[in-house]
């Protein structure tokens, strides 16, 4: 009856919250309408749930194939809005686009017609671009990915080798699935980013091992490491990131997202080079959990040139920062800079067996901990520390304010600050501790406001050789 009234009448059939127990599978077949409705049960947190997605994706995929049309419903946000375009419907109902209503709308809102024709803009962009799946453990050749016309990889798989060549550059990127637990070696590999995406993404809930081998470069955008993911980089081969733009990053993510867990083993040497608003070379925006940053062996050389810059931590949150034998030597051209720490949270840093200089020019600058209040603790334990740094507010070593320990052990300290306001260790406000325990401390602080030591009246532990200061000298 459905199927002569089609026909008769010219009318089309819509199967209505496709999904749900009455709009089964079985209906679909035996109807074939035009347009699938798809429930909105399906479509409720969509851009976070990766397994409607990939439903989703299939029920689309079969309607395109049989000339049939797709409706989300129920489409309430921005992000579900720009995630069902992504997935290619026809069509889109619910509130995010307008509610309901006895007349007929002439138009819809001109801010959420923005968000959609720069969604397809976007998603059409993409669609041109050719994936070859990883889906079993193999040894692919960039250049032969290349010239099957290939610029994207995603990987499904436990293991993975990539062979590149230092005298040619991909523009590649490699997409490693939510949840999945993979070792990549990476062999003379030179990426280069596709269409604005990181050149390495690393899902949610992934862990991943990238072996570097020979000499590995990535450019224009780093390796994304978002909330729930890891990534441990190991080898003795050398790795250089040199990204740019508004938001850029090397190894985590970008200043308005929250960072996974970092973890550097590598023998080699790794080079970071940052460029752009707010940079940050090793770290991201926020850190709510998860195992911080890890650093154990190897060089790194960082360069942040940024208007507001972090060299390795975040903006917001508590991130551990844990540093062992390994040497870093790092630089900051920036307006606000951090070299190492959380720029708006509770310092936790401790380093051991290390060499580290900080370098930096700008206006509000720290070397190690924050020029805001926070607190925590900095720890340090038979290594060598300097820091270098010009501006108007300078923190060397500490924080604003806040109870801020700084602990040294077995350690060279060389401080040098110059600007209006500066400090060498503890707090700012003078509620910070500093004890120094056979350390070999040379304070250099040329300033209007000069503060050696930010502790209740200046007091602070030595055990060993007494520190050498001068001021304004």
């Amino acid at each position: 009856m459905i199927k002569k009234r089609q026909v008769d009448d010219h009318l089309g059939v819509a199967i209505d919250d496709y999904g749900s127990g009455n709009a089964n599978t079985y209906s679909l077949l035996r109807i074939k309408p035009q347009i699938i409705k798809l429930d909105r049960l399906l479509i409720n947190d969509i851009d976070r749930n990766t397994k409607k997605q990939y439903f989703v994706n299939s029920i689309i995929t079969f309607a395109k194939e049989n000339n049939m049309e797709v409706l989300a419903e129920g489409v309430e946000t921005e992000a579900e809005l720009r995630m069902v375009i992504r997935l290619k419907v026809d069509y889109i109902q619910g509130y995010y686009t307008a509610k309901p209503s006895m007349d007929l709308m002439a138009d819809i809102d001109g801010e959420v017609k923005k968000v959609i024709v720069s969604e397809n803009i976007r998603s059409d962009a993409e669609n041109k671009r050719k994936i070859y799946t990883a889906s079993s453990p193999a040894e692919l050749s960039l250049v032969q990915l290349a010239l099957e016309e290939y610029n994207g990889i995603t990987v499904t798989t436990s293991g993975l080798s990539i062979l590149g060549n230092t005298d040619y550059v991909a523009d590649m990127c490699i997409k490693v699935m939510e949840g999945v637990t993979c070792e990549i070696d990476l062999h003379d590999v030179r990426l280069n980013a596709v269409d604005d995406l990181p050149c390495i993404d690393i899902g949610e809930g992934a862990d991943v091992t990238l072996r570097i081998n020979g000499n590995c470069t990535i450019d224009q955008k780093g390796i994304h490491v978002p909330e729930g993911a890891k990534v441990k980089i190991v080898g003795s081969g050398n790795l250089t990131l040199d990204t740019k733009g508004h938001d850029c990053y090397g190894i985590g993510c970008g200043h308005n997202e929250s960072m996974g867990s970092i973890c550097l083993m590598l023998s080699g040497k790794m080079t970071v080079r940052v460029d752009g608003e707010e940079s940050i070379a090793i770290g991201g925006g926020t850190y709510h959990s998860g195992e911080g940053i890890y650093i154990c062996g190897g060089g790194y050389d960082i360069n942040v040139a940024s208007v507001d810059g972090i060299g390795i931590g975040c903006f917001y949150g508590d991130v551990p920062l844990d540093f062992r034998m390994c040497y870093i030597m790092m630089e900051l051209r920036v307006n606000e800079g951090t070299g190492i720490g959380s720029r708006q949270g509770k310092q936790s840093v401790h380093m051991e067996h290390f060499t580290v200089l900080v370098k930096g020019s700008g206006s509000k600058l720290s070397g190690v901990g924050t020029n805001y209040p926070s607190g925590g603790k900095l720890t340090f334990a038979e290594g060598t520390f300097e820091a270098n740094m010009n501006g108007q507010d300078v923190i060397l070593m500490g924080t604003l304010a806040g109870q801020t320990q700084v602990v040294m052990k077995s350690c060279k300290a060389k401080l040098h600050g110059e600007g209006n306001e500066v400090l060498a260790m503890g707090a700012l406000d003078g509620n910070g501790t500093v004890s120094l325990v056979e350390v070999s401390t040379n304070i250099t602080i040329n300033s209007a406001k000069p503060v050696a030591f930010g502790t209740p009246e200046g007091v602070f532990e030595s055990v060993g050789p007494y520190p050498t200061i001068y001021i304004n000298e």
